[in-house]
């Protein structure tokens, strides 16, 4: 099926890439950025359970996911957060002393975990890079499996050699 219609799998494949993001979106949408005036009305109807602060921004935690209206719509999230400014300074004024505020806290990713994303990106595009030259100079394992099985069913190729690179073949796979 994938030898005769590459661009029924290549659908197929596009299909269920969209389903995961889909899925991973459904699973929750992260931190959401709310107005000061919406933070306050969380704080004032006791739905804060903590505050971390970042250099740019307070992330509020909240006891329960709660609808949360933003730009977009209503979002059910337990996670909101407010740019750092002038607006936001008497609601982290009040975080820090009722003791529900986190100390100052350094950027929320880590250079380390940044270094090991662009790593992995790195290693992706070599990867792709090799294999789409090992394709070029002696076609992929794939291609050489179906064109083995074309010369066995044309009767170019005896059996016994048939089996002896189709073994070659399967481990590369």
């Amino acid at each position: 099926m994938i030898t005769t219609h590459p661009w029924k799998f290549a659908l197929l494949l596009a299909a269920a890439l969209w389903g995961i993001v889909l899925i991973i979106n459904w699973l929750g949408p992260g931190q959401v950025q709310v107005s000061v005036e919406q933070v306050e009305s969380l704080e004032k109807s006791d739905h804060i359970q903590r505050v971390s602060r970042y250099p740019d921004k307070l992330v509020v935690h909240l006891h329960e996911p709660l609808f949360v209206r933003v730009a977009e719509g209503d979002i059910y999230t337990d996670l909101v957060y407010v740019p750092r400014n002038a607006a936001s300074f008497a609601f982290e004024q009040r975080s820090v002393e009722g003791r529900w505020a986190s100390a100052e806290l350094s950027a929320p990713t880590s250079q380390f975990g940044e270094s090991v994303i662009l790593l992995f990106i790195v290693f992706g595009i070599v990867f792709l890079g090799l294999q789409i030259r090992q394709d070029r100079r002696h076609g992929s394992v794939r291609r050489q499996i179906a064109e083995l099985d074309a010369a066995y069913r044309a009767g170019t190729i005896e059996e016994a050699i048939y089996k002896e690179k189709l073994e070659d073949l399967l481990p590369q796979l």
